[in-house]
């Protein structure tokens, strides 16, 4: 039992930094989807919240100005955000564009006459099926998104990865935070499984936009 607790320790050890990295790749996405999605026009609207509440706490001006305004229930802009058939159709494209790589899987269920579809694409940057260059097997890693109806943001995340990984591994190894490295990154890309649900919740992205919100 020792020597089998210390084989699973050295296996940990060595598979941490793998799973680091392709978590700061995927980090990286969502801040800068964050960041285009919620930053158009706000330093403008920041600043002038700012001067009228004297210099006060932005966000409490932030909240005192949502608080005064309409409740619109949240209604998807998709003037700006991708529909679900344009989000779906381009995941198609990508896989289909790089069989090396990708891999696309459609899983459905049904149940008491509710039916629903998943799309699973499986990504290997070095290749689909592919020995690990380290170790026995590679590293396993599963990103779900668009859990929910309306997490309209996390899908778009998943589309911005999925057209990056497509890029080759020495492309998204630059994307690695820079305590992490390019090179640990392509190491730990070149010897992952990455399976990637770009969007869980479908019926319920149907719903809202049917106007669901």
């Amino acid at each position: 039992q020792r020597a089998r607790r210390e084989t699973i320790g050295r296996r940990a050890r060595m598979f941490r930094p793998v799973i680091v990295a392709l978590i700061v790749i995927a980090a990286f996405f969502a801040a800068a989807a964050s960041a285009e999605g919620f930053g158009v026009g706000t330093p403008d609207r920041a600043s002038d919240l700012a001067r009228a509440a004297g210099h006060d706490d932005v966000r409490a001006a932030h909240r005192r100005s949502a608080l005064a305004q309409r409740n619109t229930h949240a209604r998807p802009d998709f003037a700006y955000y991708m529909t679900k058939s344009d989000a779906l159709d381009e995941v198609r494209a990508i896989v289909a564009a790089n069989p090396r790589t990708m891999r696309l899987d459609v899983v459905t269920a049904e149940q008491d006459g509710y039916a629903s579809e998943l799309l699973v694409v499986t990504v290997e940057p070095n290749g689909l099926d592919t020995p690990p260059e380290r170790g026995r097997e590679k590293t396993r890693v599963l990103y779900n998104y668009g859990e929910h109806g309306r997490e309209l943001i996390t899908v778009q995340v998943a589309v911005q990865l999925l057209r990056e990984l497509a890029k080759g591994v020495q492309h998204a190894s630059t994307l690695s935070h820079e305590t992490i490295g390019a090179s640990a990154t392509a190491a730990a890309l070149v010897d992952a499984v990455v399976k990637i649900v770009p969007m869980e919740n479908v019926n319920g992205r149907t719903k809202v936009e049917g106007g669901e919100w």
